[in-house]
């Protein structure tokens, strides 16, 4: 309940470039490294790698993100299932 409560709390002040991260993470069946995920938002005009890094980097300490490392990539991928709990419990407040 408190990794939930601590996820909960960093996605509401998530800035809207942070939740687009998430929403590029989430609209993919396959997990992503950072290079990808910039193409995507590039496409949109959104943000630039060095934020797109910081936001993985917080989302990924309260577990809203996962990473594995597959040589020298780092691939992302968002934890559905917490974000989605979180959503709930945004609705239930």
């Amino acid at each position: 309940m408190k990794n939930l409560q601590l996820a909960y709390k960093r996605l509401q002040i998530l800035s809207l470039r942070g939740k687009d991260v998430i929403a590029v993470l989430l609209e993919q069946q396959e997990p992503m490294n950072v290079t990808r995920i910039v193409r995507v938002m590039r496409k949109q005009r959104l943000i630039e790698q060095p934020d797109v890094s910081m936001f993985l980097r917080t989302c990924r300490d309260v577990g809203l993100v996962s990473c594995e490392k597959r040589g020298k990539n780092v691939l992302y991928t968002a934890n559905k299932e917490l974000i989605l709990r979180c959503i709930n419990l945004s609705k239930n407040i």
